[in-house]
C-alpha cells in the first residue's frame, strides 16, 4: 500500500452518516443551551427524549433532571459538567441529566452542526527546512521534536496529536508516524509536547503535528501543522 493511500485512510475515516448516541454531559443555564424545543415527559429516557427531539428536525437532545427534554441545533456553550446522575423517570438504571445539566445526545436527525476544529499545532524545534543549519549527529542520538498547542476552541473533545515524520538518505526515503495524546478536555494555552527521534548522520528528517479531534464532530476534525525539518552532517 502507498504512503498516500495510508494517509489518506487515517484522515479521511469520516462517518458518513450522523447517527443517534450519546455524546456527554454539559452544563444549563437559565438561558437554555439547547433552545429550540422544551417538554416534559413522563417516563422520560434519553431515548425518547432523542426521538422527541428527531422528529422535530433537530440534531441534539439533553435529558434533564430526570423529566426534562430539550432540543437544539448546537450544544456545550456552557462547557461540559460532572453531576448527571438523575435516574430517567421512565427506567432509573439509566441516567437523564441532573441539576443544571444535560445528558446531551445526537439525534440523527438532519445536518451535523459542526464544532470548532482542533487548532494547528506550532512546531518549536528543530526548525530548518532550508537545510542551513545541519548539525553533526552521533547515531543513535535522541532528537526531542517539540512543539506547542495555544488551546483548543472549546472543551467538548480530547485533542490527539499525530506526529507524521520523513527520513531521507541518499536514495532511501521512509515514512514512520507517531503518536502522543493529550487526555482530558481543552489544552491549557501554551502547552508544550515533545516525541524524540533517533538519528544518524547524513540525513534529513521533515516533520508535521496534526491536531485530531478523535470524536470526529468538527469540520475538519483534523488540523496540520506547517512542515518543518533538519539535516544532520
Amino acid at each position: 500500500m502507498s504512503v498516500s493511500r495510508l494517509v489518506v485512510g487515517f484522515l479521511l475515516l469520516v462517518a458518513t452518516q450522523v447517527q443517534a448516541q450519546y455524546i456527554g454531559c454539559f452544563k444549563d443555564e437559565a438561558n437554555r443551551d439547547l433552545s429550540g424545543y422544551t417538554t416534559a415527559i413522563e417516563g422520560m429516557t434519553n431515548a425518547t427524549c432523542r426521538q422527541t427531539c428527531a422528529a422535530k428536525g433537530f440534531q441534539y437532545s439533553g435529558t434533564q433532571f430526570g423529566a426534562q427534554c430539550f432540543c437544539g441545533s448546537t450544544y456545550g456553550k456552557y462547557g461540559s459538567a460532572t453531576n448527571c446522575d438523575s435516574p430517567c423517570g421512565g427506567n432509573p438504571a439509566e441516567k437523564c441529566g441532573g441539576g443544571w445539566a444535560n445528558s446531551v445526545s445526537r439525534t440523527g436527525a438532519g445536518t451535523q452542526v459542526y464544532l470548532s476544529p482542533p487548532n494547528p499545532p506550532f512546531l518549536l524545534s528543530p526548525q530548518d527546512t532550508s537545510r542551513t543549519n545541519w548539525q553533526p549527529a552521533i547515531a543513535g542520538t535522541a532528537v526531542p521534536l517539540t512543539w506547542q498547542v495555544n488551546g483548543t476552541p472549546n472543551n467538548l473533545y480530547q485533542v490527539t496529536h499525530w506526529l507524521e515524520f520523513w527520513r531521507w538518505n541518499g536514495a532511501t526515503r521512509t515514512w514512520e508516524v507517531a503518536f502522543q495524546n493529550y487526555v482530558g478536555g481543552p489544552q491549557p494555552i501554551n502547552s508544550k509536547f515533545t516525541y524524540s527521534i533517533q538519528v544518524a548522520r547524513g540525513t534529513c528528517y521533515y516533520w508535521r503535528v496534526f491536531g485530531v479531534n478523535p470524536q470526529q464532530n468538527t469540520n475538519p476534525w483534523y488540523t496540520p501543522s506547517n512542515w518543518s525539518g533538519f539535516c544532520t552532517a
